[in-house]
């Protein structure tokens, strides 16, 4: 490999310092005083991306710019972000407590769980939104299987099941977004480069989201339960 080139090293220092930004809100209160941790906290995901790729096109190595704006504007796939943008409002709508969707879906359901078993019901709240985060959002298939789940562990399962393990594996289970590309945004990127097709990406991303949900029920299942008792 060839060493990397000025031009090359300042822009992965600006990509640490981004990534510094990105995570420092969430971790601000543990680390510095609360007058400082304050101003971090409110610091927006936005920001430090856009000011990164500002800083990079004014900054100028050897007479040229870190990143020339017109060319990365080139290589942005805006259809994959117009496409993602649409998929992510039409899942937002569905999960907007206004139109009544899950509030008719939690009814609905009612009767269906009556007669299925505990262990049966936690396979279930593992592997329903595993498949449906698949086609919509994660955000949006965490807010509508609560809305199912909670309800039920609250009537049908009480004292049966614990709720927290539940909402435990609803979110680990709503982050197997793999095999396509409404799945997840990283997801729709990354089919848009062309290293692989639809057929693949459904076949080898289903594949490991089957993984992840026997791994869930194996070890998250224990481990979540210790973690509650804990």
């Amino acid at each position: 490999l060839e060493p990397l080139s000025k031009r090359e090293i300042v822009a992965a220092a600006i990509y640490i310092v981004c990534i510094i930004f990105w995570i420092l809100p969430g971790i601000a209160s543990y680390i510095f005083p609360e007058s400082v941790a304050s101003v971090l906290s409110g610091i927006n995901q936005v920001y430090p991306p856009i000011i990164g790729i500002l800083v990079m096109h004014f900054l100028k190595i050897d007479g040229e710019p870190v990143i020339d704006y017109k060319d990365s504007l080139k290589a942005v796939p805006w259809s994959t972000y117009i496409f993602m943008g649409t998929i992510l409002y039409l899942s937002s709508t569905l999960s907007n407590g206004d139109i009544g969707l899950t509030a008719w879906l939690s009814e609905a359901m009612l009767p269906v769980f009556q007669n299925i078993s505990p262990f049966v019901f936690i396979l279930l709240m593992v592997a329903i939104p595993a498949v449906l985060t698949n086609f919509i959002s994660n955000s949006v298939t965490i807010a509508i299987t609560f809305a199912v789940a909670m309800p039920m562990l609250s009537s049908i399962y009480s004292g049966q099941i614990n709720p927290q393990l539940i909402a435990i594996l609803i979110t680990v289970a709503a982050n197997f977004s793999f095999a396509t590309p409404t799945a997840t945004p990283p997801v729709a990127v990354a089919l848009d480069t062309g290293w692989i097709n639809t057929k693949s990406l459904f076949v080898w991303g289903m594949s490991i989201a089957i993984v992840c949900m026997i791994l869930a029920i194996i070890v998250g299942v224990p481990l979540g339960s210790a973690l509650v008792a804990g």
